[in-house]
This record gives C-alpha cells, structure tokens and sequence, in this order.
C-alpha cells in the first residue's frame, strides 16, 4: 500500500532504486568497512561485475566479501592493481556512468602487524584480512582487529607461499598479499619482547610464541605452543629460570630472554624490585606497600594464589606464603624476611632478616579452660599479639577471655582457623621462639 511504502525502511536493499544504464550517479570510493557501504553506486558497480562476467554474488546494493572479491577478480584480468577498492581506472573500466569518478586513494599506512594485547586495529588489518579471505585463507571475522584467527591465517599463508612463517604481516607478505601499501614496512631483524608475566587476560604474541618455543626445545613443557603466557608455560619459565640460577619469578625479561636465545630485536629489563623490604607478618591494620606487592606477584608466579594483588598483607596472601613453604620444606611461618624473598624471587636492595626472640623453654597447647592457663608461654603469646596490634588485655600470662578473643582475632586475620587456641601454627606465626612447638 501507500502507506507502507511511505514508512518502508530506506536502508532496506530493496528499496533501494535500480539505476538505468544511462543514469549519472554519485560515485565514492567502495572499500570493505564496518558496517557495510549502501548505495546507487554499489548497485550499479555489482552489476556491471555479473554484466562482465565476475559474480558479486546477490546484487542487493551492499559491498560485502563477495563484491570485493568480484572486484578484485575483474582488477586482476583487467591488470589493474588488485586492492578490492573501486575507484578510479576501476570505475572507468567497468563502464559506470559516474557524474565524477573518484580517484583512487595513495594507499593504506600499512604497519608491521603481530598478535600483541591490546589487539592492532585498523584498515591495514582490515585489508589483510580481506586478502586473505579472498585467497582462502580463512581470517575469522573480517573486521579490522589483528587477532589469533588472523594470525594463524597469516601463517598458513606464509607457508603455502614459502616465506617464514611468523604471524607477522610485513615486507613479502603484504607484497604477495597484494595489499595497497603506500610504503611496505620492512620485517624488523628480531621479534618484539615485552615483559611476560601472568595478567588477566593472559598476554599473547609472538613474543610469547618464541619463548614457548625456546623452553621445549631446552627441554621444558610450556604446554599447548599457542602464544598464550598461561600457568603451563609460566611454570616452565621458572622451571628454566632455576636451572639456570636465576631468580625464580616466572617474568620473562632480560637474562631469560637472553639464555633462552630469543631473538628479540631489544632485550626488556626486569623491572626493578621493590625500594625497600621489610619482615611481612600479619598484623592490626595489615601491612600494606610495594614490597608486599611484590611478593604477591611472586607467589602468583609460583602458582599459589594471594588473592588480589593489591598490595596488602592479609589472611589470603598469609595463606598463600605458608603453602609456599611448606612446598619448599620451609618453617611454615606466614612471615616472609631473610631467604624467603629470595626463594620467591623478589628483588630487595636488602633482605631484612628473620627476628629471633628470646626463646621459651615451655611451648604448651593454650586454650580457654577453667582454671585459666597460666604461664609465660602465655604471656609471650600476649606479647606478640599486643605488639601485631591485637588487644589480648593486660599481659599477666593468663590466657581469659580476652585472650582467647584477640587470639581468634589474629587467626582471621592470618587465615589460620579461628578457634582460639594456641598450637604449633599459631606459635609460629607469632615469632615466638619455642624450643618444642605443640601439635595441633
């Protein structure tokens, strides 16, 4: 009816009218972007190709995939040069009748194109990924992001057409790829190397990919070669680093880079360490600054979770250093001072050492009971909780109540479980320096 059409939707393609053979029409340059480009001139451009003999596939004034590959087909027979965009000697060859044919632009700024995070975007990604396409070489999604699906098209390209099979897109490969470059950016002498460490989401790229790479042919499972810096390949980088007598981080960066014989076209430093470290324990309000950071970041590395990293010593990151020793056959304590910082790889400018206290010749298993426990391993208990910042009263050597109360204080705090009573985790946690330590 009239009314339907008054109310039809004009970016419908079959709305769009149908221009006669000798009708002037506007004329732009048609390329593949997102979203697809609508016209008169797209029409008349995909029925001049199926007139001629080239397939645009449905002629519904959109240029899509299969117009852009219809045009590259009728650029090559005409000897024109194969980039898929129509303009210019394309325009004039394919008998369009134009008010004003555009000319062609100079060319794309074309980069060297590698998997890095965040992702490379662009219209050099998005021309690459159309030539692929057309010469069967299936990119995923056409739409200008340079991801794992592009690059390992890249790379199944770069095989078929015998050039070293990087993933990344620079000097022959955009030539036999036939993108229009206005310069074709050389392939640089060495990859690209970031430092690699675990984030959320995981790195990837071709940095990764050499260092995967490197470590199975050394003799260490990075697990599946994709590029991804997982927690398998994380664990073969430590694996390697303490083979070699570096510091076990699972940071890929300078002495790595450089033993695994990657051939990075700069070596990153390590980032440096943290200015100052201190003895880490668990206490009222919890410690917080770079060194505990730090040490958070090494025990991700190590593959045991702090929690956030965020920086602050509580129950989480507590937890996670007693795991850490007991793994390495170390006084479990949750304190971290002296060897630890370096068993966990942390860099200091100078290792604070483990405090000693005066020892306690009676080490006993306290709880609240009636008679109240008296005694001087209860009074250094109370000592060592007053000085953490929990409030145990007054500190008589009684283990009452409020004892009891700041020792289940503590233990939320440290992760430990929260049922007031004293044994040999407790103790050690503390500092207090027992000469026999209670079972718990």
């Amino acid at each position: 009816s009239e009314n339907d059409k008054a109310v039809a939707d004009p970016r419908d393609p079959s709305e769009t009218p149908v221009p006669m053979a000798h009708e002037v029409i506007t004329c732009r340059v048609l390329q593949i972007v997102i979203p697809f480009m609508r016209g008169e001139d797209v029409l008349a451009v995909q029925r001049a190709l199926e007139t001629r003999g080239f397939n645009p596939g449905v002629i519904d004034g959109i240029y899509g995939p299969n117009t852009e590959t219809a045009v590259r087909n009728f650029q090559r027979a005409a000897g024109l040069p194969v980039t898929g965009v129509v303009c210019g000697r394309t325009y004039t060859l394919l008998g369009v009748n134009c008010a004003c044919v555009p000319p062609c632009p100079s060319g794309l700024t074309c980069r060297v194109l590698q998997v890095q995070s965040p992702l490379m975007s662009g219209g050099d990604v998005l021309a690459v990924q159309q030539a692929l396409a057309a010469r069967g070489f299936n990119p995923g999604t056409i739409d200008g992001v340079y991801g794992p699906n592009t690059a390992a098209a890249v790379r199944a390209f770069q095989r078929a057409r015998s050039l070293p099979v990087t993933g990344v897109v620079c000097g022959q490969t955009y030539v036999l790829l036939e993108v229009n470059c206005i310069s074709v950016p050389p392939c640089p002498s060495g990859i690209v190397c970031r430092v690699l460490e675990l984030q959320s989401p995981l790195m990837h790229g071709e940095d990764v990919l050499a260092v995967q790479r490197a470590l199975a042919a050394r003799g260490f499972n990075p697990g599946p070669i994709d590029g991804v810096y997982g927690n398998l390949t994380a664990s073969a980088v430590r694996s390697f680093q303490s083979s070699r007598g570096l510091p076990v981080t699972g940071v890929v960066c300078g002495q790595t880079y450089v033993l695994l014989c990657v051939p990075c076209s700069t070596v990153p430093p390590c980032p440096p360490g943290p200015a100052q470290c201190r003895v880490l324990v668990t206490t009222k309000p919890f410690m917080s600054g770079p060194d505990v950071l730090a040490v958070q970041e090494a025990l991700s590395a190590h593959g045991f979770s702090p929690g956030a990293h965020d920086g602050v010593y509580g129950p989480r990151t507590a937890t996670a250093v007693r795991e850490f020793q007991a793994s390495r056959g170390l006084p479990v304590t949750g304190v971290v001072c002296d060897g630890l910082y370096s068993t966990l790889g942390v860099g200091c400018p100078t290792v604070p050492p483990c405090p000693v206290n005066p020892p306690v010749s009676t080490c006993r298993r306290l709880f609240l009971d009636r008679p109240f426990l008296r005694g001087s391993d209860v009074a250094a208990v109370q000592a060592a909780l007053a000085n953490r910042g929990f409030n145990p009263g007054a500190v008589d050597g009684v283990y009452g109540p409020n004892t009891f109360n700041a020792v289940k204080e503590f233990q939320i705090a440290a992760g430990l479980r929260d049922s007031g009573v004293v044994c040999s985790l407790e103790y050690r946690a503390l500092l207090i320096n027992c000469l026999s330590f209670p079972s718990c």
